[in-house]
């Protein structure tokens, strides 16, 4: 019986990825067409509204699960923090059957699912309407897009206005200023400060939406240029020497390309910090120490990506540009790169042999880049973050997770607290009163706590750990599947970056068709990394949860 159920689940998972798999591939044609005809600002609101779903159904559905989110992503001031941690210690070694509790004067954290949603849609709202309005007007207007352009602009300072410029009492104040304090900290944070786990959460899930942060820059490019229409001005981005503008557009569009790179840095500048600090902050454990480290060094290979993707964009644009000029232009033009695709046997024309060389390597430091960075944080994901792969499945101690023996060796930074099934509803709806909190905290139900998927003589499943929160093994199985899927995404640019290269080099060929097609590719790899983040985001939470229970202290904060 056990054995059929196996085999039901995994043709049920293995099904639902090939039905992804086919509405991806009748969608892309729609999104490519889409993405010829909308502006590169409302890609970005699409994004963030997305995010901001996402976002929502990732509290609803740990809530649910009986997972206590809120208290997870509570942050302690450091001073308290300690005070958890050596009241947490006396606990575990005065009692070994149930943890004591604690109480703090500390405003418990509390994310509501309906209030997170109700923003979602709000910011949906304005954007669809704002994209209906644009239609509206372009097409009054004729087709011109410039006169239509003040409507995204008053989107953006709406939802700017929403988010900073409202009262704490007004708008969901509450979720407002959680995302704003967390943001702070994230971006203003040094080395001596402190690193709670939200922070390090909401930090990953800005490294997903690095490449929207740097589509700031075509917005503002968008937004402040003269060209006619969106596609004209992308082109003109990609020409280093213009054709419309004059040598002040052209500093401008050199320098928005470098802060278009720097906006896509920052969330892993940011990340690395974090990283560098908890380095900085652990002296006493060498383990946690190199843990660190190592966690640094994933972001920071992630750098030569963006670097080699710039170059990529760089050769791109001087090729589109020297194959038009003569011999001697050529040269002075570009000397880096005109002296590298120049025959100087044949009075400096362009050599056919060395445009190929100078184009593969392009792509082929690109791709080196970017398999070291995907399988670095492929390996981080599940092993590190997730705390799976574990190959052995002997259930005894010996055999047990490296990931796990590594959480039990390291102080956990996560107030944690035991609740029934009824108080998890009752802080989902944000119901619970404060009398009510502090029976919440004082009862314990293993119900919904993780729970080993075996007895003590049983294997775990295999390439997962012995304590799981979620029920069915099948959902990690997934998880690990689509996460590695998603991770090795970016290789179905490389065909369309290879041919958009050589057709830059054609006099025939302006590769505009090429060029919607890789804007239709790049807003659905952005899209997928969203949804990649929301599902990583669900596994790094529950193992938080499980290392919490593996380490048999439970801890709380007062509400």
């Amino acid at each position: 019986m056990l054995h059929t159920s196996s085999i039901r689940n995994g043709l049920t998972v293995a099904g639902g990825l090939i039905g992804l798999a086919l509405l991806y591939s009748m969608l892309s044609k729609l999104v490519v067409l889409v993405t010829r005809q909308l502006p590169v600002y409302f890609h970005v609101l699409l994004l963030v509204c997305l995010g901001l779903f996402c976002w929502a159904s990732n509290i609803h559905i740990l809530l649910a699960s009986g997972i206590s989110v809120n208290r997870i992503l509570q942050f302690n001031p450091p001073q308290q923090q300690q005070s958890m941690d050596h009241a947490a210690l006396l606990s575990s070694s005065t009692s070994h059957s149930a943890p004591m509790h604690s109480h703090y004067s500390s405003q418990a954290l509390s994310l509501i699912p309906a209030n997170l949603y109700m923003i979602a849609i709000s910011y949906s709202a304005i954007t669809l309407a704002s994209i209906g309005l644009f239609a509206l007007v372009v097409w009054i207007s004729g087709g011109s897009e410039e006169q239509a352009e003040y409507v995204p602009l008053l989107a953006y300072v709406l939802m700017l206005a929403l988010l900073v410029g409202l009262k704490a009492d007004v708008f969901f104040g509450k979720e407002r200023r959680w995302f704003l304090n967390s943001l702070k900290r994230i971006a203003f944070g040094t080395f001596a400060s402190a690193v709670p786990f939200c922070d390090v959460i909401f930090a990953d899930i800005l490294t997903s939406f690095s490449k929207v942060l740097g589509d700031l820059h075509l917005v503002a490019q968008d937004l402040l240029s003269h060209e006619s229409t969106h596609d004209s001005r992308y082109k003109q981005h990609q020409r280093r020497d213009g054709t419309s503008g004059g040598s002040m557009f052209r500093l401008g569009g050199r320098t928005m390309e470098i802060i278009g790179v720097a906006l896509v840095c920052l969330p892993f500048l940011f990340r690395l910090r974090q990283c560098l600090a908890e380095y900085f902050q652990t002296q006493n454990n060498p383990a946690a120490q190199t843990r660190h480290l190592m966690n640094a060094l994933k972001y920071c290979s992630a750098f030569p990506v963006i670097a080699s993707s710039w170059f990529i964009n760089w050769v791109r644009a001087e090729m589109s540009t020297l194959v038009h000029l003569n011999s001697e232009e050529v040269v002075t033009h570009s000397k880096l790169l005109g002296s590298m695709i120049v025959n100087p046997e044949e009075n400096n024309k362009l050599d056919e042999k060395k445009i190929e060389f100078v184009l593969n390597f392009a792509i082929g430091i690109w791709i080196f880049f970017s398999i070291i960075n995907s399988t670095y944080s492929l390996y981080w994901d599940i092993w590190m973050d997730w705390h799976l792969g574990t190959w052995s499945r002997k259930p005894n101690s010996n055999n047990v997770s490296p990931a796990i023996r590594r959480v039990n060796s390291i102080p956990s930074r996560v107030p944690m607290i035991q609740l029934n099934p009824q108080q998890s509803k009752s802080i989902e709806t944000g119901s619970l009163s404060s009398n009510k909190n502090e029976s919440a905290l004082d009862s314990s139900n293993d119900q919904d706590l993780p729970h080993p998927v075996t007895s003590n003589q049983a294997p775990f499943p295999f390439f997962l750990r012995k304590t799981l929160h979620f029920r069915s093994p099948w959902l990690y199985y997934a998880a690990i599947v689509f996460n590695t899927l998603l991770r090795m995404s970016w290789i179905v640019r490389v065909a369309i970056l290879h041919s958009l290269l050589k057709q830059s080099v054609s006099k025939e060929s302006n590769g505009d068709s090429l060029r919607g097609v890789l804007l239709g590719v790049d807003l659905g790899l952005k899209g997928l990394e969203v949804l990649r983040r929301w599902v990583w985001v669900f596994f790094r939470v529950e193992r938080e949860w499980v290392g919490g229970k593996e380490r048999g202290i439970v801890r709380e904060v007062k509400g």
